[in-house]
């Protein structure tokens, strides 16, 4: 099955969320977590650029 994104935003958004995911079912280890909560937020920032550079680089 191929899941398919209409921007590369919305695939880092949704990449971003599954760690979210990850970080609340709270089965992991502490440092587990804070691994994914980590990767979230760089996941997120990741989308914002993408979404300011197709916006032309506005802030």
């Amino acid at each position: 099955m191929m899941i398919r994104y209409s921007s590369i935003e919305e695939f880092y958004e949704r990449l971003a969320e599954a760690h979210d995911q990850q970080v609340q079912d709270g089965r992991e280890h502490p440092v587990t977590s804070q691994g994914a909560q980590a990767r979230a937020d760089h996941f997120r920032e990741i989308a914002a650029r993408a979404r300011r550079s197709r916006e032309g680089g506005r802030q």
